[in-house]
């Protein structure tokens, strides 16, 4: 692309990332740029990371651009890099929080990481693709291995879970893939192909209370400036733990399931012993989306947000329309009607017959 950083392309960029250097000249980026099949355009070769599929501003795109390129022309340096960092556990966690943190303008200022959250993602995930299928294909040669899926919303304590649990739980683990498992299909397919590769696969949901994730989401936002739409993190939030249940009535003793309760403190962080049981708890249970996105806007509205900077605030409150969600009264007789429509409806079937 044309556009890309001009404060890149007039230098030699040095990239420092954890104390690693890797140089990446102009000439280098240049021969690096986006190239077109059937109208869709991808940057480089090696990644096949594809062009603007968020709907980037310009700036963005630039950002995204540069990133994409520094990561598809050294994609060996950066795997090593990434392999030996402390947070990864030897590669095996595969984060794209931790890639973001690879681009020198992610971390280079305070509130930064928010303002580049969104032009560092796509080629952050695809680079993490990369590696989990380069890992996939050597545990496939050497005959097996665990693969440990990661489930839970924005908030929810993942990476802390991992940490306290480490010994316990995951040093076993060949790869740890983190994400919310929010896409059924997506993780659906991904489960199939992993118990058809004779692959032992195990769930892993993080459970913590929507009301508490915005809590540490807010403070988030506040300390490093990455926000994200309350909408997008109550979807998040419900699906996660209403595909962890679809996932177990499907696959059933195929694999294990396993959830962490990270309601308390860290100290009180600890592994469920009947996890299918404690995600139907009264508490604990997810009714809807619409009722998880109702305790997440209360949550926020309660929240001490002194120091949370307008950016930030307009992008958590982006796509929220309060009036769409109605009261809670109404929410109750909605769902009322739900059952009553249903259970007449049996009714009268019974009775036809």
């Amino acid at each position: 692309m044309n556009k890309l950083h001009n404060k890149f392309l007039l230098i030699i960029i040095g990239v420092v990332v954890f104390g690693s250097a890797i140089q990446v000249s102009a000439d280098k980026l240049n021969n690096a740029t986006s190239f077109c099949i059937d109208g869709e355009c991808f940057y480089g070769r090696s990644l096949g990371i594809p062009v603007n599929t968020l709907g980037l501003s310009e700036e963005e795109l630039n950002d995204e651009s540069v990133f994409a390129s520094m990561l598809d022309v050294n994609i060996e340096d950066y795997v090593k890099i990434y392999n030996d960092l402390p947070e990864t556990y030897g590669g095996k966690l595969l984060d794209v929080d931790v890639v973001r943190c690879f681009y020198p303008l992610f971390n280079d200022s305070e509130g930064s990481a928010g303002k580049f959250t969104r032009s560092t993602h796509i080629p952050a995930s695809y680079f993490i693709d990369y590696i989990y299928y380069e890992k996939l294909c050597h545990l496939k040669n050497k005959g097996g291995g665990k693969v440990i899926l990661m489930a839970g919303g924005d908030g929810s304590g993942k990476s802390t879970a991992i940490k306290k649990l480490y010994k316990e739980k995951f040093e076993c683990a060949d790869i740890i893939k983190d994400g919310t498992m929010r896409n059924f299909d997506f993780y659906q397919n991904l489960i199939k192909d992993l118990i058809e590769d004779d692959l032992e696969v195990e769930l892993v949901y993080i459970f913590r209370s929507i009301e508490k994730a915005m809590e540490g989401s807010i403070q988030r936002a506040i300390k490093i400036g990455r926000a994200r739409p309350i909408v997008e993190t109550a979807n998040a939030h419900y699906h996660a733990q209403a595909n962890m249940l679809k996932f177990y009535h499907e696959f059933g003793e195929q694999i294990k399931f396993t959830v962490v309760n990270n309601e308390s403190s860290y100290e009180d962080i600890e592994i469920v012993e009947d996890p299918i049981n404690f995600l139907k708890q009264k508490e604990v249970a997810y009714i809807s989306e619409e009722s998880v996105l109702r305790r997440a806007w209360t949550a926020y509205n309660a929240a001490n947000k002194t120091g949370l900077s307008e950016e930030s605030r307009l992008l958590i409150e982006k796509g929220f329309d309060q009036t769409k969600l109605g009261s809670a009264g109404s929410f109750q007789k909605r769902v009322i009607s739900y059952f009553k429509t249903t259970i007449k409806g049996l009714v009268d079937k019974l009775f036809s017959i």
